[in-house]
């Protein structure tokens, strides 16, 4: 139902979206996409089915790829794709798809470079949908790329900017729907430009994305001097004195408090939005 509703689903913005569905060997992947496809595939103004087998080869696929759409449509597919090579068949898929809602199914995708030599050919509008079915994860990932390289764009060259969204980023799932979900909110192309507006802006996302219990933690955080050095010590006393800290019926509330701010200190690292102040000598976290 899940999927369904992601392949079925209007995006506002248009743009092609790719699903991926990752499992083991025998775990029915392509029984799973097959069924999706069954039923959804009326929903597009054409659509193809196919299967990419570890010896794939790039023309075969292309090729494949015309005479499923040109099908689909119950269309007589033309005799040049047999002449033709790769470059010329992407470029023919390109022209037919254009002005068209496509659904393409890749089954059972082994390798990140079946996505590279496809991609080209697929145009980015009208709210067209791409399932594969793959064992690998790193093979769903490359979906992802696109939509990475937006976010920096977006960030428009500021390097903090670039930093603070690839720490949000790395705390993310490979699901598609969340990254673009982000980067709508970094939308600033109606929003005034000045270089300091599109930080806030990212430093807001990042901050609007934090668990809950953290934003209370980035918060206080605030309470300190710009460039300041934050003792771990002093943070613990403020959570204590506010009674943040939970009861523990066998630890004190600073012991409770700071394994609490040992960890939370170390997510918001992750992400870019403190900045640790390392002891030289035992390497350990001190602020």
């Amino acid at each position: 139902m899940k999927l369904e509703q992601l392949l079925l689903k209007n995006e506002e913005t248009q743009q092609r979206t790719v699903i991926s569905i990752v499992g083991m060997g025998g775990s029915r992947k392509m029984t799973l996409g097959k069924k999706i496809y069954k039923t959804a595939k009326t929903s597009f103004d054409c659509h193809a089915w196919i299967y990419v087998s570890q010896s794939f080869e790039k023309k075969d696929i292309l090729k494949r790829m015309l005479e499923g759409f040109y099908e689909s449509r119950k269309e007589a597919a033309t005799n040049h794709g047999k002449t033709m090579d790769e470059t010329n068949i992407g470029e023919m898929i390109n022209d037919y798809l254009q002005g068209k809602r496509y659904a393409l199914f890749l089954d059972d995708i082994c390798d990140t470079s079946v996505w590279d030599d496809v991609k080209y050919a697929l145009p980015h509008d009208g709210g067209s949908k791409i399932i594969f079915t793959t064992r690998s994860e790193n093979t769903a990932r490359p979906h992802l790329v696109e939509v990475g390289n937006a976010m920096v764009k977006r960030c428009k060259g500021l390097p903090l900017a670039i930093v603070v969204i690839g720490g949000l980023m790395s705390k993310k799932s490979t699901d598609l729907a969340e990254w673009n979900d982000v980067l709508e909110n970094l939308d600033w192309e109606l929003k005034d430009n000045e270089d300091l507006a599109r930080l806030n802006r990212v430093l807001l996302t990042s901050y609007n994305y934090l668990p809950f219990h953290l934003k209370y933690c980035f918060l206080y955080c605030g309470l300190f001097p710009e460039d300041h050095v934050i003792k771990r010590k002093k943070l613990i006393r403020v959570w204590v004195a506010e009674g943040f800290i939970e009861e523990h019926p066998r630890k004190t509330p600073k012991e409770v408090s700071s394994k609490i701010t040992l960890l939370s200190s170390a997510q918001l690292i992750d992400r870019n939005l403190l900045q640790p102040v390392i002891d030289e000598t035992t390497g350990e976290l001190i602020a």
